[in-house]
C-alpha cells in the first residue's frame, strides 16, 4: 500500500484472476518490472489523466522500472486505435489503463 497525501491512499491489487472460460490463458506477465518499461494509457475520461499522474511516482518507487511512458486515447467511447495498441505493445513490458470518472 502506498500512502500519498492525507486524503489519498493508493493500493496496488493483484489483477490476476481465474477465468471462468476453459482454455483461456492470461497474458504472460514479467517476473519483475525492475528495469522494464510501464505504459500508462489515458482513455480521455474525466480524471483519468490525474489518476495516472498520481500513479506514476508510486509505481516508480514500488517497481523500479527503467521508464514510464504516457499514452492517450483521443476518445473514451471507442476502442484504442490499432496504432496505439501496437505502439504500447512494442515499447512496454506492461500497461495500465485508466478509465477515470
Amino acid at each position: 500500500m502506498i500512502h500519498g497525501t492525507a486524503e489519498t491512499t493508493i493500493q496496488f491489487m493483484d489483477p490476476r484472476g481465474k477465468s471462468l472460460q476453459s482454455g483461456v490463458q492470461p497474458a504472460r506477465r514479467p517476473a519483475s518490472f525492475e528495469g522494464g518499461v510501464i505504459g500508462l494509457i489515458n482513455n480521455s475520461k474525466i480524471n483519468s489523466g490525474q489518476l495516472l499522474d498520481r500513479l506514476a511516482d508510486p509505481l516508480r518507487k514500488a517497481l523500479n522500472p527503467a521508464n514510464i511512458l504516457l499514452f492517450s486515447k483521443t476518445d473514451a467511447t471507442r476502442p484504442a486505435p490499432k496504432y496505439l495498441i501496437q505502439q504500447v505493445s512494442e515499447t512496454c513490458d506492461a500497461a495500465v489503463l485508466a478509465i477515470g470518472d
